[in-house]
């Protein structure tokens, strides 16, 4: 569990804060909390775990900030920016409001998954749910995660190797972000000719992550998709879409 907190903490973007609430959440208990309050106590590494992003339900600061008290987490926040009145962070302006989905363990696991041979949709599925944690398909409808993981699966390419080094979710400072072609995308690789066949074949060897969900773009089509948040944005980090 403490390894899943420390690995949410290098999420937060510049400038963001988090309850331990929502990092309960994101554990998928918010009765966690407290318990999140004391691993956070025990962060083995201030730098590369940033637990000073993280405040109580109100936005107030800790008073036992494990790295020098209220007084350094304040330091630390307004260095990012981050407006501290009365030891208390504003979080209607400064919480990340979309939470993480998938850590990056789970999305890596994922694409392990997708190696396996070819299957048809009913396969993957009936797959899916005897070996992904908590996968149902009968949640489908009213779970994120669950929505998230079965497009991963059914609609992602190409390898995080080929992105651009500073690609980033603008929302959650994720490294999972997704290149989104809407149109006929493999029409020369499946019916061209043998030397367009063959220069598609060479293309998508050094594919970024992609996807192309779709036959056309419509209202809801952005450049970019994050797997972690399900966050959706064009280039340039403009027109972000976040789904409830």
């Amino acid at each position: 569990m403490k390894e899943k907190v420390y690995e949410f903490l290098r999420t937060i973007p510049k400038g963001k804060v988090v309850t331990y609430g929502q990092i309960a959440e994101y554990l998928g208990n918010r009765q966690l909390a407290r318990v999140v309050g004391n691993i956070l106590h025990n962060n083995p590494d201030e730098y590369k775990y940033p637990c000073y992003k993280v405040v109580d339900s109100k936005g107030n600061l800790s008073k036992h900030f494990v790295f020098g008290g209220i007084e350094k987490q304040k330091e630390k926040l307004e260095e990012e920016g981050i407006v501290v009145k009365n030891y208390k962070v504003d979080l209607n302006k400064y919480k990340m409001k979309y939470e993480i989905i998938l850590s990056n363990e789970e999305i890596e696991n994922l694409f392990k998954f997708k190696l396996k041979k070819s299957r048809n949709l009913q396969e993957i599925i009936d797959d899916l749910e005897n070996e992904i944690e908590n996968f149902k398909i009968k949640n489908i409808e009213n779970s994120r995660r669950d929505r998230l993981i079965l497009d991963i699966v059914s609609t992602v390419g190409g390898d995080i190797k080929n992105n651009p080094k500073d690609l980033r979710c603008p929302n959650c400072n994720g490294k999972y972000a997704v290149k989104t072609y809407p149109g006929d995308l493999y029409m020369k690789l499946f019916c061209g000719t043998k030397e367009e066949k063959e220069r598609e074949m060479k293309r998508f060897e050094n594919m970024p992550l992609y996807n192309n969900p779709w036959p056309a773009a419509d209202e809801n089509t952005r450049d970019y998709w994050c797997l972690s948040c399900d966050v959706r944005w064009n280039d340039k980090d403009k027109d972000i879409i976040r789904y409830e």
